[in-house]
């Protein structure tokens, strides 16, 4: 499963490749405005997509260690 587009790429881009909200206002060609909600509701869906995933939370726990 995925996150719906563009949210997937806008935290990728956010977060993997290190861009500033400037940044990707420009390269997807939105407001920096859009930008923080697309994130906001990104970070939602990938939440509940890790939720639903079994054995998730206790990777990710293992992980955080």
């Amino acid at each position: 499963m995925q996150l719906k587009p563009p949210y997937g790429e806008i935290l990728k881009d956010r977060y993997f490749h290190d861009l500033e909200y400037k940044e990707l206002a420009r390269r997807h060609d939105l407001s920096i405005d859009s930008i923080s909600v697309y994130l906001i509701r990104g970070r939602e869906q990938l939440k509940e997509l890790l939720l639903k995933t079994p054995g998730v939370l206790n990777e990710l726990k293992d992980f955080l260690r």
